[in-house]
């Protein structure tokens, strides 16, 4: 086999545990706590509730759905678990030199699903969870331009490759097996529309129907089902359709540390590019003592592609007045506002009842934003902020920030991540279980078989 989507699959699939740095395996349990923390807080809202009663009416006996002792297809229990994850928007986050950005946690659940049902163990999931994120933050690092902010292809393009890499390398296919899923499951793309404007339910299981289709792969390609072999660099692959074409050879370099520890852990439920104005005015607010009643004004200033999105709605519906939760969590002038009156960013702001509250509409009229030119040049390996505010009395505050907590150069530790499971979980699980979990996860390599970890979390 020769080629870049050969090579990325023959470096993936060569992963060994015992071969990988330290730092990448502390990575990575840090990466799957997170992840079933994100999950855990997402269960019983509306869209995890739809999706989870449509797997179930589709059956299927392989693996469980978090929480329950339910089973479903493979497919199925990836698609409602990734779906748990993702709906917080609270899950990792990676942004490329490119500018392309994605939630790569979205292999987590489809590795712990398919891990279940092969009876894996915790190296071996470790293995493929390094493996799918090396390949998915691939796919975001080749591109000549951003495939999302330039081209407007959704991020979850990539997990279609991403995926079937993850679920093969646990079914224990061979490099030639892998390389037929990658081409088969690869051959779908998903359209940037889904973020664009007021956002919809489908934001929270797009990459849990990529991960469906890495499963649908995987199956077919161990039963010798073929698929196209140069997905990737092939004339009317991934790089030529989605960017015009990009870095081959960077597929084929073995790794000398993996894109795995770039990943960011978000502190706040909403998009990672806004947990930086979201910390920078939390840390204005509380460190000056400014209470509501004293804003005059507030002026946010930030580089262009923050506000392209986040506040014009990337040129569709404006997010100046967020009117459900989809939309709130990617509404700058929301965040804002509600992070200076109530001290806070949290799941209780993005509740139905505070996203329509008359104190937080006007509050969001009080701010204006404004792009900083100098700013530019930091962006996408930071995202600067400046918040100015200025009170009834004539005072003015200003903060600045580059980048929030979470970032991996002020990364979260795996201590500061169980307090975040307990603020997601404390009422679904005891302080006992909550332990017993992260204490699993931490010893992940001594875990014979997954399932074992995914007990813990039964409720019912």
């Amino acid at each position: 086999m020769a080629g870049a989507t050969a090579d990325l699959v023959e470096i993936c699939n060569s992963i060994e545990y015992e071969s990988l740095p330290d730092s990448t395996i502390r990575a990575t349990k840090k990466l799957v706590l997170d992840t079933l923390a994100c999950s855990v807080g997402g269960y019983g809202a509306e869209p995890c509730e739809i999706v989870r009663e449509y797997v179930k009416e589709r059956g299927g006996d392989e693996a469980t759905i978090l929480g329950e002792t339910d089973s479903v297809s493979i497919e199925g229990a990836s698609l409602i678990n990734c779906t748990y994850a993702r709906y917080l928007d609270i899950n990792d986050v990676y942004w490329s030199s490119a500018g392309d950005a994605g939630h790569p946690s979205g292999n987590i659940p489809l590795a712990l699903a398919v891990a279940e049902h092969e009876g894996a163990s915790g190296k071996e999931l470790v293995e493929a969870i390094v493996g799918s994120y090396e390949a998915q933050l691939r796919l975001y690092e080749a591109p000549k331009v951003s495939t999302f902010t330039e081209v407007g292809w959704d991020h979850t393009s990539a997990a279609h490759i991403s995926s079937p890499i993850a679920a093969g390398m646990l079914m224990g296919l061979d490099n030639e097996q892998l390389l037929n899923a990658v081409g088969i499951a690869g051959s779908s793309v998903v359209l940037g529309e889904l973020r664009v404007g007021d956002i919809s339910m489908i934001k929270a299981p797009a990459f849990g129907f990529a991960a469906e289709r890495g499963v649908e792969a995987a199956k077919l390609a161990r039963k010798g089902f073929t698929g196209p072999k140069k997905i990737i660099e092939g004339n009317r692959g991934y790089l030529q359709m989605l960017a015009g074409g990009g870095n081959e050879a960077l597929f084929s370099e073995p790794p000398e540390e993996y894109l795995l520890e770039g990943a960011c852990i978000k502190r706040y439920p909403a998009a990672y590019v806004m947990n930086t104005p979201i910390q920078t005015t939390l840390e204005l607010v509380t460190e000056n003592d400014i209470h509501p009643e004293e804003v005059e004004s507030v002026h946010v200033e930030t580089f262009g592609w923050l506000l392209e999105d986040m506040v014009e709605g990337m040129g569709d519906t404006p997010r100046t007045h967020p009117e459900n939760k989809e939309t709130a969590d990617h509404s700058l002038p929301y965040v804002t506002a509600v992070s200076i009156l109530d001290r806070e960013l949290g799941l209780g702001q993005f509740t139905p009842e505070r996203i329509a509250s008359d104190d937080v509409r006007e509050m969001m009229d009080r701010i204006t934003f404004e792009q900083r030119e100098e700013f530019e040049q930091y962006w996408p390996e930071s995202y600067p902020v400046t918040v100015t505010i200025q009170t009834t009395d004539g005072e003015t505050y200003d903060h600045h920030r580059k980048y929030a907590t979470g970032d991996p150069r002020e990364p979260l530790s795996f201590d500061q991540i169980e307090e975040k499971f307990a603020s997601l979980g404390d009422e679904v699980y005891s302080d006992e279980r909550r332990k017993q979990i992260a204490d699993v996860i931490r010893n992940l390599e001594e875990l014979d078989d997954v399932s074992e970890l995914l007990e813990l979390f039964v409720t019912k």
